[in-house]
């Protein structure tokens, strides 16, 4: 696993109060290196480009870098 990933993100729904954990492989890890990076593609993932961003239903993301967990 690289380096300050845990290979997996928190998805939350936020009308259920609940959450689970995704996990995430390794090859797309080293594909899209950055919390920005990232978060594009598990945006692009879930087909968010075709939704209204203000609908309920919209994901919402909230990446982070690898030195913010380093802090």
């Amino acid at each position: 696993m690289p380096f300050g990933y845990h290979g997996r993100y928190l998805r939350i729904d936020v009308s259920l109060g609940a959450g689970e954990y995704v996990p995430l492989d390794e090859t797309v890890l080293r594909q899209y290196i950055g919390g920005s990076g990232l978060g594009v593609k598990l945006l692009l993932d879930e087909d968010a480009a075709h939704l209204d961003p203000l609908a309920p239903e919209a994901p919402s993301f909230f990446p982070s870098a690898l030195s913010s967990a380093a802090l």
